[in-house]
């Protein structure tokens, strides 16, 4: 992160500096309690304004001049609002002069906070909102917008000739081993990777996805709008970090066969209206377009826990992965660069946008559908 240039948060219409450095040291692994206050959010920052400072949150005012608000939270973020033996919660109470109830864990409902004073209870919700951007921050990455890549034997061959050829002839490359290689029938093009915590978020990202629909349809010129479907061309890899003989993933190429930048601009409309609906944030000017065929992410563990090969282990990438606090092997990867550079996996229709739930496998063996847009 850069200290000049730091995440803000915007909760209701206020901006926060989010530290990355904060949340790190807040604990060693995601199912542990987070710092129950950030610093430098005070309580005169509640007043002013014609509505106190409070008319973006639903605090009701009741008969006996008491005063509640009812907040929801995916359940899964209930522990970075509790602590460990409730210490975060209590605390909060404690200094916010305020009563919190939250669900028991895994079951969805609000977040209820009370108090005899308004600003009390507008206090301990915007300390609930902070703690909740910062649970999500660490929480893993639940589903993949994509475009499955599979459905064509023509591809599926070419993605275990691939396998083969590769283990033959750089087999003897460090860190290569056949467990990295993505399963064929999982193959896709990733468009985004979402954090969706509950079924109210799931819903609401088809109803964005629904909403989107026609517009990538007349970008595409698609089946839905009575023309052929356009046909993606898999071929080539490559890679996205500095040094090929240390490589995490290999990516193949993908473009449209008619060489418009049609699927580039369905990539990135989506994206946009997705940072723009407050689903996702944005980290690239433009979406990578790419198919990931080999991931050491997919190595695997021997017996006693330990990494299958032995050579020089690398720190795992930042949050969102099941496995992200395990080391993760690198593979050098210059003579499949090289050997493979024009390899042809083959062509796939665009026929369809897939929201997918990661680690699960449907019928056809492709990540569960959450929600399909057909183009």
């Amino acid at each position: 992160m850069d200290v000049l240039r730091p995440q803000v948060i915007d909760l209701g219409g206020r901006h926060y500096r989010c530290s990355t450095a904060s949340v790190g040291l807040a604990s060693n692994s995601d199912t542990e309690p987070l710092s129950a206050y950030v610093e430098g959010v005070h309580d005169e920052d509640y007043g002013g304004g014609d509505d106190g400072g409070y008319g973006c949150l639903p605090i009701e005012e009741h008969e006996d001049g008491r005063f509640s608000c009812r907040m929801r939270f995916p359940s899964v973020l209930f522990k970075h609002f509790i602590g460990r033996g409730g210490e975060i919660k209590k605390k909060m109470e404690r200094e916010t002069s305020t009563s919190i109830v939250i669900p028991k864990q895994g079951v969805e409902g609000d977040v209820v906070v009370k108090g005899r004073r308004q600003h009390d209870v507008a206090t301990a919700c915007r300390r609930l909102q902070l703690l909740a951007v910062k649970g999500r921050r660490l929480a893993e990455w639940t589903h993949l917008l994509c475009i499955p890549l599979i459905g064509v034997l023509d591809v599926a061959d070419a993605c275990q000739h691939f396998k083969q050829s590769v283990l033959e002839t750089c087999g003897k490359m460090r860190g290569m081993d056949s467990s990295i290689f993505q399963n064929p029938l999982k193959l896709h093009l990733t468009l985004a990777t979402l954090k969706l915590l509950s079924q109210d978020e799931i819903d609401e990202m088809t109803q964005h996805l629904y909403n989107a629909a026609s517009t990538i349809r007349g970008i595409l010129g698609s089946s839905a709008t009575g023309g052929d479907a356009p046909i993606i061309r898999i071929r080539g890899v490559e890679y996205m970090n500095d040094d090929p003989a240390e490589v995490d993933i290999l990516y193949a190429k993908v473009q449209l066969a008619d060489g418009s930048d049609r699927l580039q601009e369905v990539a990135d409309y989506l994206v946009d209206c997705l940072v723009e609906q407050g689903v996702m944030e944005r980290e690239y000017d433009r979406v990578k377009l790419h198919a990931t065929v080999i991931n050491t992410r997919l190595r695997h563990v021997a017996a006693g826990g330990a990494v299958a090969s032995s050579s020089r282990p690398r720190g795992g990438a930042s949050g969102g992965h099941r496995h992200h606090h395990e080391p993760r092997e690198t593979f050098d990867a210059t003579q499949v660069l090289e050997d493979y550079a024009e390899f042809e996996f083959g062509s796939v229709p665009l026929t369809q946008i897939h929201l997918s739930q990661r680690y699960t496998a449907g019928e056809d063996h492709f990540y569960r559908c959450a929600y399909n847009l057909e183009l």
